[in-house]
């Protein structure tokens, strides 16, 4: 106030005076006044006068006491809000009494929102949301319904959950609601359960003791979804107070609101898989265990639950070596779990049948990756296309799975499952040390088959490679051969001049690894007319595996292979140098090997580099200074 305010004498009605308190349910009689801060009002006032007919309060002064002018005082009244919502009424302020002035009635301000004197929300939720846990028709469904109410829902009040209409679950006077312990009864009073009616798709529970307003509550329950395609349900919540058989509404028919996309309550989808993709781990012909690995994603989760089996089935993995079996082993956790580690392989139609154990399920909107080992195809072939389905639980129609194109094992896109290579070399080099008329040459063969070849007692493999008619070596069945796997190639071939033909036995007992890089080298003396040497043919001939007949590629003399320890940047590497020569090194000869590119400090022209040796032991090994750094003189 702008005056003060003061009781005089005997005069004690002054004080201060609100109207308009419309709503407050206190019965007429005085109230405590407390002290909220700022100037204590103390004793100043000697009561506060509640009259609800009238929804005025009085606050009076004292004997002798007053209310400073210019002075802010801070204090407070406890009264009951009305049991019904209502907006805040218009309330004004008056000096009541005798006063040396007289202040008239003003308007309060009321601020704003939840905060304006009066204001009460309507009986309601802050929060009222419900989801699910599949979207599967007929498959196995957790609602949840989370609560938050802005009233106290009292001990024994009913809360009906309705409109979850259309499932498959039966009545139940013992439906069993989790999640909220010891929160919820069942109308009959057991713990934890609730009555459920199919054809209103409610439930209701009943309030064990007292929830307090602003109490979060989360509850779930299980139904089994319906069998066809449908939008998500409206779902509504009430609250209700029961008393010797009457029953009165505390908080009114609220709908919950729906969890976003596939989780909205009873929004049942038709099956999809979001993700299918399919890879190999070799494509190569006959490989006994080639590693066939998947990936799927789909909208809807599959379980096996009692009699019904949730199954997938993978088609189209044709012209696979591998016999029928009902027990082809699966790994990749938790994938393989869920199958129990195996499914069913029919090598007719190339399918594979995955059955989930009874109790297990593979969640919706989940990746789970699984692998499998079939033996390849032995005929080359371009990918295959393979599809996969879902029966039983949850039903998806045939989906065509993406094969892996952008993979490579040998070349870009031969990871895509069941795409074989030919039965050929991948690589076949031949390398002629020298081209000289009239010389001694050694020739030398890299190969890396596309196919294994394997020899035992019963079968064979032989490589033939047939030369033109430029080498005068005699005819011999044991022409000495050096290799990189003797175990494998053994220490002689058969050499018959008239054909220019070399066989080449794979022993007894032996593989050629398919992909795998194998080194043979043979000494040939060339005709006197011998000019530049032409590609001969190779190809692989026995009862074990072909290979036709095809071009070799020729190499140059010279370095034909150059390995290193290491290639990190600024660090030191040892370097390891294969050479092919096309003539013979004298005494006295330099081989000059330049690295562009290599750094390091200088060396004197007397010094060894260090660690330089070579098989067999004819250099002597020194560098020039003004050399090094992007060369070494051996």
């Amino acid at each position: 106030t702008n005056v003060g305010i003061q009781a005089v004498g005997s005069d004690l009605t002054a004080g201060v005076t609100l109207t308009g308190l419309s709503g407050f349910t206190n019965a007429d009689g005085d109230l405590t006044i407390d002290n909220r801060g700022y100037n204590s009002v103390g004793d100043i006032f000697s009561k506060a006068t509640w009259n609800k007919a009238e929804a005025r309060l009085v606050l009076s002064i004292a004997a002798g006491k007053q209310l400073q002018a210019s002075t802010l005082y801070v204090l407070g009244v406890t009264l009951t809000n009305p049991a019904t919502g209502q907006a805040s009424p218009a309330i004004s302020i008056s000096q009541t009494g005798s006063t040396a002035a007289t202040i008239a009635a003003v308007a309060v301000d009321p601020g704003s929102g939840d905060k304006a004197p009066l204001y009460v929300k309507a009986p309601g939720f802050e929060t009222g949301r419900v989801g699910q846990s599949s979207s599967s028709p007929a498959g196995v469904n957790t609602i949840t319904v989370t609560l938050q109410s802005n009233l106290a829902i009292t001990a024994s009040a009913q809360v009906t959950i309705e409109g979850l209409v259309n499932t498959r679950t039966d009545d139940s006077l013992a439906m069993s609601v989790s999640g909220c312990a010891g929160i919820f009864k069942s109308p009959a009073g057991v713990a934890n359960q609730g009555k459920w009616d199919r054809a209103a798709g409610r439930l209701v529970v009943v309030a064990t003791s007292t929830i307090a307003a602003g109490t979060t509550v989360s509850c779930s329950f299980a139904i089994s979804n319906p069998s066809g395609i449908q939008a998500a349900s409206k779902v509504n919540v009430v609250v209700n107070s029961v008393s010797t058989g009457q029953i009165s509404n505390m908080i009114p028919a609220f709908t919950l609101r729906n969890a976003p996309g596939s989780h909205g309550p009873l929004l049942i989808q038709a099956g999809a898989f979001l993700t299918a993709n399919i890879g190999q781990s070799s494509p190569f012909p006959s490989v006994t265990s080639n590693v066939i690995t998947i990936t799927i994603n789909s909208n809807v989760a599959m379980s096996s639950v009692g009699s019904a089996s949730a199954t997938l089935t993978i088609t189209g993995l044709l012209n696979s070596e591998t016999t029928d079996t009902s027990s082809l082993a699966i790994s990749g956790s938790p994938f393989a779990t869920a199958v129990g580690g195996k499914a069913a392989w029919v090598k007719a139609t190339g399918t594979l049948t995955l059955t989930v154990v009874s109790g297990q399920s593979l969640s919706g909107n989940t990746d789970y990756i699984f692998s499998f080992s079939l033996q390849s195809p032995a005929a080359s072939q371009p990918a295959p296309e393979v599809t996969i389905s879902a029966a039983g639980g949850s039903s998806i129609a045939a989906t065509v799975l993406t094969q892996a194109a952008d993979g490579c094992v040998f070349s870009v896109g031969d990871t895509a499952a069941f795409f074989i290579h030919p039965a050929s070399f991948l690589s076949k080099t031949v390398i002629f040390s020298r081209t000289t008329p009239g010389s001694s040459t050694s020739v030398g063969f890299v190969l890396r088959s596309a196919v294994q070849l394997d020899a035992s007692a019963s079968f064979s493999s032989l490589i033939v490679i047939t030369f033109p008619l430029y080498f005068s070596t005699a005819a011999s069945s044991t022409l000495a051969i050096t290799s990189s796997n003797p175990s494998i190639f053994g220490s002689s071939a058969e050499w018959v001049p008239s054909t220019g033909t070399l066989t080449i036995k794979v022993q007894s007992g032996q593989t050629l690894l398919a992909n795998t890089e194998y080194r043979v080298n043979v000494v040939f003396n060339t005709h006197n007319n011998f000019l530049s040497p032409l590609p001969p043919t190779i190809e692989v001939q026995g009862s074990a595996r072909s290979i036709a007949s095809e071009a070799m590629d020729v190499s140059s003399a010279g370095i034909s292979e150059a390995t290193f320890t290491g290639t990190t940047p600024n660090t030191a590497t040892g370097i390891t140098l294969t050479l092919q020569l096309e003539q013979a090194f004298e005494k006295g000869d330099s081989l000059i090997v330049r690295l562009p590119g290599f750094g390091g400090s200088s060396t004197s022209s007397s010094d060894q580099i260090w660690g330089v040796s070579s098989a067999p032991s004819i250099f002597s090994t020194e560098a020039s200074s003004e050399l090094y750094g992007d060369a070494i003189a051996a």
